[in-house]
């Protein structure tokens, strides 16, 4: 097994001749000009493994800045060239109509291009481009579409209608998870050979000590009875349920107390706020907003487990996150959570949250001596999503599909 610092420190030679690979995305996937340390979507959709491996990289998306009329926005990140194009449309925040862009990708002149689905508009206008270029064009799905309610359902079931006559265009199609690539809406229009399974690629997280203070929130202490939730807030999520059990697990151990890392401004907090209230849990529940790097670590160290409640996912980076930094991970079997945590987190069935009880309770009264072997086990996993597998993997197929 390699550690950390050889994980860091490894290097690979560029494979195959040098290619320049245009991204396309709706957005700067959350890249920080200023901050070559952001977790975002470029390092762990491969963006920046690839640049690594020598290749040339842009990344072609829309402004952050949701003004019409602007120039293109161009700058450097982590050996990416980003280009933010201005958007006339914005129907959702990864739905958006940007003039002017296959003209852009035309000037580009690239080997690859590669579009990553959440949403409408991009990919499509992308692969069409593609074809008619004969340039190799890749997609990566990153969802299911499928896991909101209400509008947000109805918007996704557009989303997966509208892409249909497209997906056999692509070159190729990378899944996010197993579970995404066998989805029946995407198995009954794709050939196999065309799907392949390709897993994010995560960043080990800094070493950080175990005592801190966040000004933006209660210090929290090494208390054996602290749970810990990251992620949005949202029904598909499951927080209702880390909510119900924590209800009923306060009888037994009064001191049990929840952490939540995640926008606490939304429509769905507010819901989960209320429910704290209904069930008198708000002395044993604490909101942080949301809180990201160094900090974000620093929850992790002090915490003694960490609770993955989503009714459906398709993978759930944070499971991996929690297994880097040696927590005990509880986590649900819905959607492709099974698969990521790999044998390695406690399981619930996905939406019992009395199910979810017993397995917190299981972890309380866990022998200290099977919690190290498990989280070191669960560590050495974790590993194997920090080597570049999927850069090379990017790549691999990239050259085996040049026209």
């Amino acid at each position: 097994m390699l550690d950390q610092q050889e994980f860091q420190n490894k290097s690979s030679p560029t494979i195959g001749k040098p290619l320049h690979i245009v991204h396309v995305y709706a957005n700067n996937m959350y890249i920080e000009e200023e901050n070559p340390n952001i977790e975002c979507f470029a390092n762990r959709w491969g963006l920046v493994g690839t640049a690594k491996l020598g290749h040339k990289v842009t990344l072609l998306c829309g402004s952050m800045e949701k003004k019409k009329g602007k120039k293109p926005k161009e700058y450097s990140w982590n050996g990416i060239n980003i280009i933010e194009m201005p958007t006339s449309l914005d129907i959702t925040t990864s739905t958006r109509w940007i003039p002017k862009f296959q003209k852009k990708l035309k000037e580009l002149n690239p080997d690859i291009i590669h579009a990553h689905h959440y949403a409408s508009f991009i990919p499509e206008r992308a692969v069409l481009f593609g074809k008619k270029h004969k340039i190799p064009t890749f997609l990566t799905i990153h969802s299911t579409f499928l896991e909101g309610k209400g509008i947000k359902k109805i918007l996704g079931i557009l989303f997966l209608t509208l892409m249909q006559p497209f997906l056999n265009k692509f070159t190729k199609i990378f899944f996010i998870s197993n579970y995404l690539n066998n989805k029946s809406y995407f198995s009954l229009f794709l050939k196999k050979q065309n799907k392949i399974v390709a897993y994010n690629k995560l960043q080990i997280p800094p070493n950080i000590k175990n005592s801190f203070n966040v000004k933006s929130s209660k210090k929290i202490t090494k208390n054996p009875l602290t749970l810990l939730y990251i992620g949005r807030i949202s029904k598909e999520k499951g927080v209702d349920l880390i909510v119900k059990a924590i209800e009923k697990l306060k009888i037994r151990y009064p001191k049990i107390h929840l952490h939540i890392l995640g926008p606490d401004n939304t429509r769905p907090a507010q819901k989960i706020k209320k429910l704290i209230i209904k069930t008198k849990t708000k002395n044993n529940i604490t909101f942080h907003g949301k809180i990201t790097g160094d900090k974000k670590w620093k929850f992790f160290k002090s915490c003694q487990m960490q609770i993955v409640a989503s009714r459906d996912e398709g993978f759930g980076n944070v499971v991996i996150e929690g297994f880097f930094e040696k927590i005990p991970v509880i986590s649900s079997t819905g959607g492709a959570l099974k698969e990521t945590t790999g044998g390695h987190a406690t399981l619930f069935e996905s939406g019992n949250y009395q199910n979810l009880i017993k397995a917190i309770e299981s972890q309380i009264k866990e022998d200290p001596k099977i919690t190290k072997t498990k989280i070191e086990a669960a560590y050495h996993y974790a590993l194997t999503f920090t080597e570049n597998k999927l850069a090379k993997k990017y790549i691999k197929e990239y050259t085996k599909n040049q026209i």
